[in-house]
C-alpha cells in the first residue's frame, strides 16, 4: 500500500496541529520531523486507521521519509491544501 492513500488523514491531522500551533512551526517542523513528530503520526496513524504492529510502524516510516524527502514548497503545498481544501475531495 501506497502512503500516498493516507493524504486525507494526515490532511486533517496538519489542520489540527496548526489549530493549536503557529503555523510557521508546524510547517518548519514538517520539513524535518523529529521524534515529536514521528510518535504524532504513529499516534493520528493509530487512531484514524487502526493500523497496529508492523503494519503502523511501516506506514509510520513511509510517511516520516515523505516528509524528509519533500522540498521547502511541497511542504508549504502540503499546509496550504491542509488549511484550504479544493473542490475535488
Amino acid at each position: 500500500m501506497d502512503w500516498t492513500v493516507l493524504i486525507p488523514v494526515i490532511l486533517n491531522w496538519i489542520r489540527s496541529c496548526i489549530e493549536q500551533r503557529d503555523r510557521e512551526i508546524v510547517t518548519a517542523r514538517l520539513g524535518m520531523p523529529g521524534i515529536g513528530e514521528t510518535w504524532a503520526i504513529r499516534r493520528m496513524l493509530r487512531k484514524e486507521t487502526g493500523y497496529r504492529g508492523r503494519d503502523l510502524a511501516q506506514r509510520t516510516r513511509e510517511v516520516v521519509v515523505a516528509l524528509q524527502e519533500a522540498s521547502p514548497e511541497e511542504i508549504e503545498e502540503l499546509v496550504e491544501e491542509a488549511l484550504n481544501p479544493s473542490e475535488d475531495d
